[in-house]
């Protein structure tokens, strides 16, 4: 039998961020989504699923791409605010 945990468990297993965070975790894909049981209004994980979306996130072939993409967006804020210095403001 698989082992759940709560939202609030959640939270101090990674470090005790707030509940935000692990929402935002879990819309970027970084913690797998949460299962609603019958009847009841909380959010659990299975601690094996949090088990496998930790590994996932220290593949470094998984942690490479997304330090490249990172690079890539920022290279691309940066060329956009250039371009918004270098437009001449119109009256």
């Amino acid at each position: 039998m698989s082992s759940y945990s709560r939202k609030h468990q959640v939270r101090a297993r990674y470090g005790g961020v707030c509940d935000k965070t692990i929402d935002n975790y879990v819309k970027r894909g970084r913690l797998p989504p949460p299962k609603y049981f019958k009847g009841c209004p909380f959010p659990f994980w299975g601690d094996d699923e949090l088990d496998a979306a930790d590994a996932a996130a220290l593949d470094p072939t998984r942690t490479e791409a997304l330090r490249t993409r990172m690079t890539e967006l920022g290279a691309i804020g940066v060329e956009k605010k250039r371009e918004r210095r270098t437009k001449e403001p119109t009256v």
